[in-house]
């Protein structure tokens, strides 16, 4: 009853999910037709997806999408709708997947039904129909962020206006095209009662933050060793070096905790270990901080028990 639908696999030698787009082969002729792309989370909602007539769809294996999986896309459309589980964890993705999308200056969108149907799967198992207006009627992600944002906080309060512009900016560093940022903060701006050059002095800020954690990495970087242990893949890897980072330099969590949320980990292993962090951090405010061998010791067991 508690189990999930299916479960998805870890990396393996033979099989980089990370790097591979379930369906692909299928939907390449469907795709460079309608120059767009659907993509799921699991590989029978892209089942389901073909069996209802649905043949631009793809899977990207139950997790955001990678760097590897948009660099492939871009041989064939720079249009992609995300249709991800209605989950926690499906939201999370789709959150995750916007935001590297923006980076990789793909226009998005985002699909979202009507029905109670969990996955694209069971919505087109009970209406075929409800998932193809889900489809048509789906929201640029722009707006789709600013709505799920707002129903999280109060938009009519200062600290929740405040909550909403915090969540939003990383997805306003991440927009490389100046035109669509401007038109972005324009909208933001009015639907929060904000000037526009207060949402334009918080996206410096924020990417003044950015610049100086960067900085710091790479100056960190060119006098430590890389681990053999860490991920083949590239987004997981540079996730564990960061990890490792404020395990090393506890100065530096300060700036992560203005930046950086638990869910902005893929691997909930690692969300595991950044919570602990946070959460030593803050006891270390008070002098209730565990020793470095202590957490350590703690990490090595979370990950232990994964494997």
């Amino acid at each position: 009853g508690d189990e999930p639908k299916y479960l998805n696999s870890p990396e393996t030698p033979i099989y980089h999910k990370s790097s591979v787009l379930y369906g692909l082969s299928e939907a390449r002729p469907e795709i460079r037709h309608k120059n767009s792309v659907v993509i799921v989370e699991g590989y029978m909602d892209s089942l389901a997806a073909r069996q209802g007539d649905f043949k631009n769809v793809v899977a990207c294996g139950g997790t955001a999408l990678t760097e590897d999986q948009l660099v492939m896309l871009k041989r064939f459309t720079k249009n992609i709708l995300l249709a991800f589980d209605r989950d926690t964890a499906g939201k999370l993705a789709t959150e995750r997947s916007i935001e590297r999308a923006f980076a990789n200056e793909f226009s998005i969108r985002v699909a979202t039904w009507e029905s109670t149907a969990k996955d694209p799967d069971e919505c087109i198992r009970k209406d075929r129909d409800e998932f193809d207006r889900a489809l048509s009627s789906a929201l640029p992600a722009t707006d789709y962020l600013f709505r799920a944002f707002s129903e999280s906080f109060d938009r009519t309060s200062p600290e929740g206006k405040r909550k909403i512009i915090e969540s939003l900016l990383p997805y306003f560093a991440n927009m490389k095209s100046s035109i669509e940022l401007d038109a972005w903060l324009k909208d933001c701006s009015e639907s929060l009662g904000l000037s526009l050059s207060v949402m334009y002095d918080e996206v410096k800020r924020f990417q003044g933050k950015q610049k100086n954690l960067s900085s710091f990495a790479s100056k960190t970087a060119s006098t430590t060793h890389s681990s053999p242990s860490l991920s083949k893949d590239p987004s997981l890897r540079n996730q564990e070096y960061l990890l490792g980072l404020l395990l090393t330099y506890p100065e530096v969590r300060v700036i992560a905790n203005q930046l950086i949320k638990p869910e902005d980990f893929d691997d909930i292993e690692l969300q595991n270990i950044y919570r602990s962090l946070s959460t030593e951090y803050n006891q270390s405010q008070s002098g209730e901080a565990a020793s470095r061998a202590d957490l350590l010791a703690l990490y090595g067991e979370m990950l232990a028990a994964d494997m």
